[in-house]
């Protein structure tokens, strides 16, 4: 029986979110299912040529059930919050 992917989705479209977006690509079993920035045009761009969701806003993203996991890639200060 074969395994469905994990879905990833990404908080946070700034600098260092390439950085874990190819680490998703490159691992096997993950899948990359959404990006989200309250800059929705920084998603949208991140997105470009991949099947993937974008959202402004992180709840929205997270009703999505293909997300299981979520990498947080805001500035360090703004994780908690």
């Amino acid at each position: 029986m074969s395994q469905q992917p994990i879905g990833f989705g990404i908080v946070g479209c700034g600098s260092i979110a390439p950085s874990h977006l190819s680490a998703i690509e490159q691992t096997p079993g993950a899948r990359l299912v959404a990006l989200c920035d309250i800059v929705l045009e920084r998603a949208q761009k991140l997105a470009e040529g991949r099947e993937v969701k974008t959202y402004a806003e992180y709840g929205r993203m997270l009703e999505d059930k293909a997300v299981q996991v979520v990498c947080i890639c805001t500035p360090s200060g703004l994780h908690g919050e």
